[in-house]
């Protein structure tokens, strides 16, 4: 897969991002803090966890619909979360996402708050945008996430893998 940076707004409309938001409000107890970027997640789906019913299935079908015209369709989304990025603490260092992670998608759900880009390695920083959409070769291109001040920063991040692995 050759590298690449993909970014559009108004991929979600402002209602559906409240909506993501107010989910995750609602079973905030059910998140997990990671300590390496002092973040809250609310894991949606992965290997053990499938909360995607039918209140969400909408988003995926539009996430897979995307994903399979800019890239094929033996991609699908592996893991998926949202994600709280609590004021003056949360970020995340350059790094990159494991191997068998081809693609990373982050979905932003508000931008009610300082700061917080997504910034990569070849200088592209990546402004949040209430229901934009950053999708890219995580397992190849370096990224990371700046601080966020004034506000918590929401996002709904996956990681998009290939049915043939």
């Amino acid at each position: 897969m050759n590298e690449f940076i993909y970014y559009r707004n108004n991929f979600l409309t402002d209602d559906e991002c409240d909506f993501l938001i107010s989910y995750y409000e609602k079973k905030e107890s059910l998140t997990a803090f990671y300590e390496c970027n002092k973040t809250n997640t609310l894991i949606l789906h992965s290997k053990t966890v499938d909360n995607i019913g039918k209140e969400l299935r909408p988003f995926y079908d539009r996430i897979d619909n995307l994903v399979e015209k800019l890239e094929g369709p033996n991609l699908y989304v592996n893991v998926s979360e949202i994600v709280k990025w609590s004021p003056n603490s949360s970020q995340m260092d350059f790094h990159l996402d494991r191997k068998d992670d081809l693609l990373g998608l982050v979905i932003y759900l508000n931008d009610d708050f300082i700061g917080g880009k997504t910034y990569f390695e070849n200088g592209i920083m990546v402004n949040p945008k209430k229901g934009s959409i950053l999708l890219f070769t995580g397992n190849s291109i370096k990224h990371g996430v700046m601080q966020n001040f004034n506000g918590n920063r929401f996002t709904l991040t996956c990681w998009i893998k290939s049915l043939n692995n």
